[in-house]
């Protein structure tokens, strides 16, 4: 358990290998096995051990971008 902002904890990450993908969600993109486009626009990242979380509308258009 942690007690800091997220934003403060994200700080301390490398930008290269984490990623905030919404208000309260930090990801490992190592462990990112997939991503879906979800009905309304934002992605679903799947992760390796089955976690499935969905990323903000501005994360998920950055990631698009990202993979083109």
């Amino acid at each position: 358990l942690v007690r800091l902002p997220i934003t403060a904890f994200e700080k301390r990450l490398d930008p290269e290998r984490f990623l905030k993908i919404n208000r309260g969600c930090i990801v490992n993109l190592d462990f990112v096995v997939d991503m879906q486009t979800t009905d309304n626009a934002h992605l679903d990242i799947h992760l390796r051990d089955g976690t499935r979380v969905t990323a903000s509308r501005e994360v998920s258009r950055q990631l698009r971008a990202d993979s083109l």
